[in-house]
């Protein structure tokens, strides 16, 4: 009895997918050899050696004395431009600390946007009162007329 479930058909996949006659394409890349040159032979007849100082280990050497001396006194001049540099440095820092000082620019920021919203309630409020005084001048313009023509028309 045979369980029933997938079943490949192995030989129709092959003659499918995988014929005799395909090339997939793989190809043998026939290079040359890397181009290799050696050295080349330096002719020992010709001495260098001018260039090269020798080394006496019992005396002086030649490389050594042509190393500067460094004396345990600065100069007044080397010690001026370490401490303007050092100036130059606490200087930037003090600006860099007032510069990124967060809590101060919020503090500042909100002390200006209050006063910004203190200046337009102040000029809210003298537009209604500008306009609360001209309505009242209106009104009292309005009741000299009417009490005008009132007598006029009771002088009638």
């Amino acid at each position: 009895m045979s369980k029933p479930g997938v079943k490949w058909d192995e030989d129709n996949i092959r003659e499918t997918y995988h014929p005799a006659d395909k090339d997939y394409g793989h190809m043998k890349i026939d290079e040359p050899n890397t181009p290799y040159e050696p050295p080349l032979e330096m002719d020992h007849e010709e001495d260098d050696d001018d260039d090269v100082p020798s080394l006496n280990l019992e005396g002086e050497s030649p490389i050594v004395s042509n190393i500067p001396v460094i004396s345990a006194e600065a100069p007044e001049e080397e010690f001026a431009v370490e401490e303007t540099t050092e100036k130059k440095h606490v200087n930037f820092m003090k600006k860099r600390k007032e510069h990124y000082n967060m809590r101060e620019a919020m503090l500042r920021a909100r002390q200006l946007m209050a006063e910004e919203g203190d200046d337009e309630e102040d000029e809210e409020e003298d537009e209604e009162k500008n306009d609360a005084d001209e309505h009242a001048k209106t009104n009292a313009q309005q009741q000299q007329q009417q009490q005008q023509q009132a007598t006029q028309s009771g002088s009638q």
